[in-house]
């Protein structure tokens, strides 16, 4: 099941694996490794080729489409970001973290962050230049003084659960250009793609893997292996073509369209836990095929990212802290060049 795994999700296997580690193993080799290993040794083996430096990441989105619950989640635990969400609410100002460690896993090494979480922009009107001139002023210390001396990822959350329009693409799309300079470290992050709305609209193949183990007692019963990123993110290219076809959505579709280019094949989909399902986690009742899909598609997300790290990019010589006297001039750039001209 493991080998299956890592080369085709979508292939139908009999049973679940008996343990955790032959899943997890599965999503961190690829298949371009000629044999899937045995446990999650796999898994700190890779960390070890990458010397097992921090990661150095930086949140940023609109409000209420998890930028918190991302970091959460990579690091498997509730509480190393306050994750609020909703529109007034969620996380104020910027917050540096140093050495933050993952929470134990089986035999899973350990990840370690370096990471800044940053308030969102607001999703109800697209975003003004003067708007982005306080983001990037609020942005900028923290930045500026980042462990590490650079960034190596920029994450940028999505949540699908809510339907895109063109104020929030929009707003996106700024974030994009802000950080277009370093554009091959930044990955979208997928949230909320797991709901029951998003499964019945567009999400098909994972609400039949739901369906048919949503009744497991154990890890023994679960059977078949959940959609693959890839597969998902076909779904939801096919979603878009078909269902933005309304009157007034062709700006939002191509909005949406631009940014998935943007990323091209750096996106992670994150299996983000609600405040429920992370107390009945900490009591020992999260349902089984919960707990194999939380850690399945947070398994893959490391691995991409991991795989994908190219080193830190110093701090000094972004943008954002770069040109001192011309953060105006750039804010407005940003937003001028992401109203109605194409990015790529």
């Amino acid at each position: 099941f493991a080998h299956t795994v890592a080369v085709d999700p979508r292939a139908p296997s009999p049973r679940a694996p008996a343990t955790m580690g032959a899943v997890l193993s599965a999503c961190w080799v690829g298949e371009e490794d000629e044999a899937a290993p045995e446990s999650f040794a796999s898994a700190s083996a890779l960390l070890g080729r990458k010397g097992q430096r921090p990661l150095g990441v930086l949140s940023v989105g609109v409000i209420g489409t998890g930028r918190s619950s991302v970091i959460n989640t990579l690091l498997n635990r509730a509480d190393a970001c306050h994750a609020s969400g909703g529109q007034l609410r969620g996380t104020r100002g910027c917050s540096v973290h140093r050495g933050e460690r993952s929470a134990p896993i089986e035999d899973e090494p350990a990840l370690e962050l370096d990471f800044v979480d940053c308030e969102g922009l607001r999703s109800d009107q697209p975003v003004r230049a003067e708007e982005l001139y306080k983001f990037i002023e609020l942005l900028k210390p923290a930045l500026e003084q980042f462990p590490g001396g650079g960034i190596s990822h920029v994450f940028v959350t999505l949540d699908v659960e809510e339907r895109q329009n063109h104020a929030s693409v929009h707003n996106l799309l700024a974030l994009t250009e802000l950080f277009r300079e370093v554009r091959e470290r930044c990955y979208l992050c997928i949230t909320r793609f797991n709901t029951n709305s998003v499964q019945a609209q567009w999400n098909n193949e994972l609400l039949a893997w739901t369906r048919a183990n949503r009744r497991a007692a154990t890890w023994d019963e679960l059977s078949g292996a959940p959609p693959s990123p890839s597969s998902m993110m076909h779904s939801y290219r096919a979603y878009i073509d078909e269902g933005f076809s309304g009157a007034g959505e062709a700006g939002a579709k191509a909005k949406l369209e631009q940014l998935l280019r943007f990323f091209d094949d750096r996106v992670i989909w994150m299996y983000n836990l609600d405040n429920m399902q992370q107390e009945d986690r900490a009591d020992g009742e999260l349902p089984p095929h919960e707990e194999y899909l939380y850690r399945f598609y947070r398994a893959a997300a490391i691995r991409q990212l991991v795989d994908g790290d190219l080193g830190r990019f110093p701090s000094e010589k972004l943008r954002i802290v770069e040109h001192k006297e011309s953060l105006n001039e750039l804010a407005s750039a940003c937003v001028l060049q992401c109203s109605d001209v194409a990015l790529i």
